[in-house]
């Protein structure tokens, strides 16, 4: 198997995927055998992605996004061997992503809630950072 968590993918990079988790070492206990190699390809994207994927994933079509997922492998990967199994779910808006003006919105937002609303607090992904080690990380310094 691949070792590691995974990778992101950079958006310059115009790939239909955004990045790619290595299950078989991410979640060892579910692999069937200790040779197995498990991926996740998550394509999407509220950005680069060109209309076709969109489509694709709207209408939850998996023939189209499995090739894009083996296609991604072989080419970032160098897997062409034929996987055994291919299962494709469509996880739709299941990762934030921000838009260009999104800080200002944030930093604008923030100004009310400091100016009547002091006792609240504002904690996740949608506003200071993707990623569960941010979001601890946030949490953390919040209830300090």
């Amino acid at each position: 198997p691949i070792s590691g968590f995974g990778y992101l993918i950079p958006p310059k990079t115009l790939s239909n995927a955004l990045g790619v988790v290595f299950d078989s070492t991410t979640f060892p206990g579910h692999n069937k055998n200790p040779n197995e190699t498990r991926l996740t390809v998550m394509i999407g994207g509220d950005s680069n992605a060109p209309q076709y994927i969109h489509d694709a994933i709207q209408q939850q079509q998996t023939s189209i996004l499995s090739n894009i997922a083996l296609e991604t492998i072989s080419q970032q990967l160098g897997i062409s061997k034929q996987p055994s199994s291919v299962v494709t779910n469509c996880a739709l808006k299941a990762l934030p992503q921000y838009y260009v003006d999104h800080q200002h919105k944030r930093y604008k937002m923030n100004e009310i809630i400091e100016t009547h609303f002091p006792w609240l607090k504002l904690i996740g992904q949608s506003y200071d950072g993707i990623g569960i080690n941010r979001v601890i990380h946030n949490t953390k310094q919040t209830v300090q």
